[in-house]
C-alpha cells in the first residue's frame, strides 16, 4: 500500500468517503495486512494511528484531505478479473450511420448455403413458394 500526500483522510471526487467498513484498535501493519488479505479493498484510512477504515471501492481515491492524525492508503489488492478476456476485436472500420428503418425482426437460423454474388437485374416481386 502506498500513502497519499498530503497526510489525511481519503476522500473521492466529492470529497466524501466511498463504501467503506471500520476495524478498531489495529494499527499499520495491521490495517495493511488485512487490506491486501481483503479481495474488495482498494486502500484505507489509518485513523488516529491504530484504527482502519477499509475502503471497497476505487473511486475513493482522488485524493486525501487533511484531517487530524489521518493517514490514506491506496493499495492495488482489489481482485483482478477472474477470467480476462481473450483478445479484443478491432472496431469495424466503418459502422452503419444510422440504423436501418425495419430491421429483420428474428435472423434465418443459418445462412445461405450458396448466396447469389450479384443480385438479379429482374427480380420477382414476390417470393415463389419453391425453390428455384
Amino acid at each position: 500500500c502506498v500513502e497519499i500526500l498530503p497526510e489525511g483522510s481519503c476522500r473521492n471526487a466529492a470529497d466524501g468517503y466511498g463504501p467503506y467498513y471500520d476495524i478498531t484498535g489495529t494499527g499499520l501493519a495491521s490495517c495493511t495486512s488485512l487490506c491486501e488479505g481483503d479481495g474488495a479493498c482498494f486502500g484505507f484510512t489509518l485513523l488516529f494511528g491504530s484504527d482502519c477504515r477499509i475502503f471497497t471501492d476505487d473511486t475513493t481515491f482522488h485524493h486525501s484531505s487533511a484531517h487530524g492524525s489521518l493517514n490514506c492508503f491506496h493499495c492495488v489488492s482489489a481482485s483482478p478479473t477472474a477470467t480476462p478476456t481473450e483478445t479484443p476485436t478491432a472496431p469495424t472500420e466503418a459502422p452503419t450511420a444510422s440504423p436501418v428503418a425495419s430491421p429483420t425482426a428474428t435472423p434465418s437460423p443459418s445462412p445461405t448455403a450458396s448466396p447469389t454474388a450479384v443480385p438479379s437485374a429482374s427480380p420477382t416481386a414476390s417470393p415463389t413458394s419453391t425453390p428455384t
